[in-house]
């Protein structure tokens, strides 16, 4: 805009610099949106990361499959697990079954988008918690809930990987679903307090790193006991004639007593029955009535307790059979061996050594009870399913100088079957040193004047892990002048 030279003076210089105002103004003001983008200055929003979560149960034995925050980009994924950064799975679906050797490790998951000709673009990952370990562990419940008796468990179980003790168990009693105070143990004695009600037993199994699990027992409803009659009920009758029941006669029948005392409130029913047609006799006879035979003490019974498999459950390592709770002591045990739930020919004692063509099947035990007048009785174990074992078990073999700073190497030929995994434990004086779990080891000052070696663990899945340890050496101490 140009002022007009007509205007003389101060409004001439005042129009002038309204002028220049106005093309300031319009130089400085920003451009519109539509011209920003034309001209590339403008800022794009970053996409999206894809985060990953996983469902299903993190623990030995089990399968989980990862979930993502969006949909993957189109095109040929690939899908690929690792443990401790080494890949273990490389896959075209995301599934990933847990195994032993998995256990306490966090795995690490990644998705790759693959473009023929380019390196693989990496487009989500994520990573587990740390995998828990599997308990196998059951309890075997008995006992009956009687006022004044006992009803336990008796737990037993494996575990993978293997644990060195026996998995924590808590134990909680329940009447018709109410927890029972102060009843925390494996046993439970039933009182006066349980009559009339449901006896049921919780028990959970739990060890660090595993994943717990919870079996729960109904034992029955609680009786006070059981009765038995101190003799035969006698039958007498009114008749003209002796020993002869005619038309119109009345029968009567005692009411014997019971064992142990009658408790109070005793009542009996009674039950009448007749002679079939079919009975002995002849027209216009009185039916023969024979006299009454010798008594007879009835036979006891069996209270039948838990019976379980002792022992490490891998071939080429002996079982036997352990029993509780079995009362009263039978003085004669028939053992059969089975074999998924077929006699094992031969196998009739109460141990036996596992053989390669048990390894992975079902092993149970059945034991006949035979007592003088007592009715025999069959009582089963649980299952078992024996581990394989590695045929070759190669020495780790340790190299390097035996001398405060300097390196050791421990390595081991292949063991028989292939070992998923091989761990290391350097020893000092036959005691671990914290920390030292890797194949190499330097040796420090407190080393010196020690022996040295190395324990290697070999582990695969359904075989029993093993170990081998390397020969032992000493390790010089500081030169004395």
């Amino acid at each position: 805009m140009n002022p007009t030279p007509a205007l003389p003076g101060r409004p001439h210089r005042a129009l002038a610099a309204l002028c220049t105002v106005l093309a300031l103004l319009t130089f400085a003001a920003p451009a519109p949106a539509a011209l920003a983008n034309e001209t590339g200055t403008g800022t794009e929003v970053p996409a999206e990361e894809i985060s990953v979560t996983f469902e299903g149960t993190n623990a030995v034995g089990f399968e989980i499959i990862p979930r993502f925050s969006r949909p993957l980009p189109a095109g040929t994924l690939q899908y690929q697990y690792l443990r401790d950064g080494i890949s273990v799975q490389r896959t075209v679906t995301p599934y990933r079954g847990l195994m032993a050797e998995d256990f306490g490790k966090r795995l690490a998951f990644r998705v790759f988008r693959l473009t023929e000709g380019q390196e693989p673009e990496l487009v989500a990952s994520g990573e587990t918690e740390p995998v828990l370990g599997r308990l196998y562990w059951s309890p075997f419940a008995s006992g009956q809930p009687v006022v004044g008796k006992t009803a336990y468990f008796d737990p037993y179980g494996f575990s993978v990987p293997a644990l060195e003790a026996a998995p924590s168990a808590t134990y909680a009693w329940f009447r018709d679903g109410q927890p029972i105070e102060g009843a925390p143990e494996r046993t439970y004695p039933v009182t006066e307090a349980d009559l009339g009600a449901v006896i049921t037993g919780t028990v959970e199994f739990s060890a660090p790193g595993y994943l717990p699990i919870t079996k729960h027992e109904r034992f029955g409803t609680t009786i006070r006991g059981y009765l038995q009659l101190a003799s035969d009920p006698q039958l007498t009758w009114t008749t003209v004639a002796p020993n002869t029941v005619t038309a119109g006669c009345v029968l009567s029948v005692s009411a014997p007593a019971v064992l142990p005392s009658a408790p109070t409130g005793l009542t009996y029913e009674y039950q009448w029955y007749s002679f079939s047609s079919n009975s002995p006799h002849k027209a216009n006879y009185l039916r023969a009535v024979s006299p009454a035979s010798a008594a007879v003490s009835p036979p006891g019974y069996f209270t039948l307790g838990a019976a379980s498999i002792i022992g490490t459950p891998a071939v080429g390592y002996t079982v036997k059979v352990g029993t509780a709770g079995v009362s009263p002591a039978p003085s004669t045990v028939l053992y059969q061996w089975l074999r998924d739930g077929k006699p094992i020919l031969g196998a009739t004692a109460s141990a036996y050594r596992l053989t390669t063509a048990d390894q992975w099947r079902q092993i149970t035990v059945r034991m006949t009870l035979k007592r003088a007048a007592t009715v025999s009785a069959s009582l089963t174990t649980r299952a078992i399913k024996p581990l394989a074992v590695f045929t070759k078990l190669p020495t780790p073999v340790v190299s390097g100088t035996f001398a405060a700073g300097h390196v050791l190497r421990a390595s081991t030929a292949q063991s028989y079957p292939a070992a998923s995994t091989i761990t290391w434990q350097w020893q000092r004086d036959g005691k671990p040193i914290p920390g030292a779990t890797a194949s190499t080891y330097r040796l420090t000052l407190n080393d010196r004047d020690k022996f040295i070696r190395v324990v290697a663990t070999y582990r695969k899945l359904n075989y029993l892990t093993a170990t081998r340890t390397s020969g032992i050496r000493w390790v010089p101490g500081p030169t004395t002048v």
